[in-house]
């Protein structure tokens, strides 16, 4: 059992890997996260700059995802583009459990998700437990009905909406 357990840990290691990137593709591929900023006359020129270096963006895409993985607090950065690295980053990386600052309300990705996290799980909860209730009567019903025509319509309407994609049936 020991062994089967390691090997299946080793398995493991390089479908998280292949996650990984893949999650990171998805991000880059998303857009220019300073694109809001192309239009806005009150960013100059200069701090669109400044922004995109102390953000990491104008670094190649293998050191983006290195940070992106391990942080960037070991990594001086050259702000001013003087020559002279000015400051070490700020981010610690996905690994360390930092995932960055939300661009929409302007506040660490962690804490947006902790304030609303409880509520989704209630919602969560809340819909899993109707879901099992609904589902155990209406299973116990048909079965004590076993190939009568209410175990028929019960049996049909289940497949049909077993077989529906999750968001037409969220709609």
């Amino acid at each position: 059992m020991g062994r089967y357990l390691i090997r299946r840990v080793l398995q493991s290691i390089p479908l998280l890997m292949l996650i990984t990137v893949l999650v990171f593709v998805l991000l880059k591929t998303a857009g220019d996260p300073l694109a809001y900023l192309a239009n806005d006359p009150r960013v100059s020129e200069e701090d669109k700059v400044r922004l995109r270096r102390s953000l990491g963006l104008e670094d190649p895409l293998p050191l983006q995802f290195v940070h992106w993985i391990i942080g960037d607090d070991w990594f001086l950065r050259d702000l001013d583009d003087d020559g002279e690295p000015e400051t070490f980053g700020k981010r610690l990386g996905i690994v360390r459990g930092d995932f960055g600052n939300s661009i929409r309300y302007n506040r660490p990705v962690t804490e947006v998700i902790g304030e609303f996290l409880p509520n989704t799980m209630l919602l969560g909860v809340t819909s899993f437990s109707v879901t099992l209730i609904l589902g155990l009567m209406v299973g116990i019903y048909a079965a004590l009905r076993q190939y009568t025509w209410i175990d028929n319509v019960i049996t049909t309407i289940s497949f049909i909406t077993f077989s529906f994609p999750i968001f037409l049936i969220a709609l």
